[in-house]
C-alpha cells in the first residue's frame, strides 16, 4: 500500500522534482558534514581568540525569530564578530535558530546563525519546477567545484548530475518478470538507471517530510506565533498528511502537533 501511493505521487512531475532536489541535498550533506564539522571549529577557535570580553558568569541573552538585542558585552561582541563574517548580515538573519548564551562554549550554536537557509524546506507545497530543478542543479554544481579540494567530493558532481537527469520511473516488478523470474509477491519496486530502489525512495520521502514539519516546528519555536504564511504551510501539510494515508502511520503524531498549531 505504501509504496503503491508513493507511485502514484511520483506521478506529479513536481513533486518528484521535490524529492529529487531533497535526495542531492542529502547526498552533499553526508559528504560536507566532516569538513564543515573541522571547519567551524576552527572558525570557532579563532573568533574565542579575539574576543576582549569573557564570560564570568551565566549568560540570560535570548534570541527570538529574527531580533537579537544583546544584554550583556560577551553576546554583544559575539554578535559583531559573527555579523562581520555573515555573508547575510545587511538581510534576515535567523537568531532564534540558536542559544547565543552557548556561543562562547559551543561551536555549533554559532553554526547554526552562520548556516544558509535551507529553502527546499520551506516549500510546504512540495513541489518545484522543472526550470527551479535546473537552476538549482546548476548552483549544486558550482558549489561541488568551490569545494573540490575536499575529498569526499571528488566523485558527487557525476551522481547529482544522474540523479537530476534520471526521470525516475518507476516499475512495479511484482506484476512483471525479471530475468526470467516473477518477483515475489507484494509491493517491488525498482527505479530505472538508479541505485535507488522502492523501499530506499520510501524512506528518503519519509526523510524529507519529516524535515519539512520540524522546520514548520523551528519557525513556532522561533518566533512564539506563526505569521499568516507558516500558518497555510501548516495547513498544506495537514491537508497533505490527511490525503495520503499510507504516511499516518509515521505521521500520526504530527498530524495532532498540525491540529495543535491551528488551534
Amino acid at each position: 500500500m505504501a509504496l503503491t501511493s508513493l507511485l502514484l505521487r511520483l506521478n506529479c512531475a513536481e513533486y518528484k522534482n521535490w524529492m529529487k532536489a531533497g535526495y542531492c541535498l542529502q547526498i552533499l550533506q553526508s559528504r560536507l558534514q566532516g569538513y564543515i564539522d573541522v571547519e567551524m571549529q576552527r572558525f570557532h577557535r579563532q573568533l574565542r581568540q579575539n574576543m576582549a570580553a569573557r564570560q564570568r558568569h551565566t549568560c540570560q541573552c535570548r534570541s527570538k525569530g529574527k531580533q537579537f538585542q544583546p544584554n550583556c558585552a560577551v553576546c554583544k561582541e559575539w554578535k559583531e564578530h559573527i555579523l562581520n563574517h555573515h555573508n547575510n548580515k545587511n538581510g534576515e538573519i535567523h537568531w532564534g535558530n540558536c542559544n547565543p548564551s552557548l556561543w562562547p562554549t559551543h561551536y555549533w550554536e554559532v553554526a547554526k546563525v552562520i548556516k544558509c537557509r535551507n529553502d527546499l524546506m520551506h516549500s510546504s507545497d512540495m513541489k518545484v519546477s522543472s526550470s527551479w530543478l535546473d537552476d538549482f542543479g546548476q548552483k549544486i554544481q558550482e558549489l561541488i567545484y568551490e569545494f573540490r579540494h575536499v575529498p569526499s567530493l571528488v566523485n558527487e558532481a557525476d551522481q547529482i548530475q544522474e540523479v537530476l537527469l534520471t526521470d525516475w520511473s518507476v516499475d512495479n516488478l511484482s506484476v512483471y518478470e525479471v530475468d526470467g523470474c516473477v518477483a515475489d509477491g507484494g509491493e517491488n519496486f525498482c527505479i530505472r538507471n538508479s541505485s535507488l530502489d522502492g523501499f530506499s525512495l520510501n524512506e528518503l520521502e519519509i526523510q524529507l517530510v519529516s524535515q519539512l514539519l520540524e522546520e514548520l516546528y523551528l519557525q513556532k519555536e522561533e518566533n512564539g506565533a506563526l505569521s499568516e504564511e507558516d500558518q497555510d504551510s501548516v495547513r498544506k501539510m495537514k491537508t497533505f498528511l490527511t490525503e495520503n494515508q499510507d504516511l499516518l502511520p509515521v505521521f500520526q503524531d504530527d498530524l495532532k502537533k498540525l491540529e495543535h498549531l491551528l488551534s
